[in-house]
């Protein structure tokens, strides 16, 4: 059986076909913003890490407006001192 196509439907196939192809194109652009996006989040992440160690006195003390985000992805240091170690010898 054949199906006469329209014109009213054959508008309708291709709109749709449009408005799909334009989401298409709109998502990928989206992922392409993100990918810059979380290359940038990368690379200062990457630099964060390559600052030296914090050590726990820096960590201990209170931190002034905006500080926090400064000490985002550093490492702590990971070296103690016996002082100030307790033991509790059985």
């Amino acid at each position: 059986m054949d199906y006469p196509v329209t014109g009213w439907r054959a508008l309708v196939v291709v709109l749709t076909a449009l408005l799909g192809v334009a989401v298409t194109f709109s998502l990928g652009r989206w992922q392409l913003s993100r990918a810059a996006e979380k290359q940038a989040l990368h690379a200062a992440m990457a630099a964060r890490q390559a600052l030296p160690a914090l050590d726990g006195l820096t960590l201990a003390r209170p931190l002034a407006p905006g500080q926090a985000q400064a000490l985002l992805h550093r490492f702590p240091s990971t070296s103690y001192t016996p002082a100030h170690h307790t033991h509790t010898q059985y």
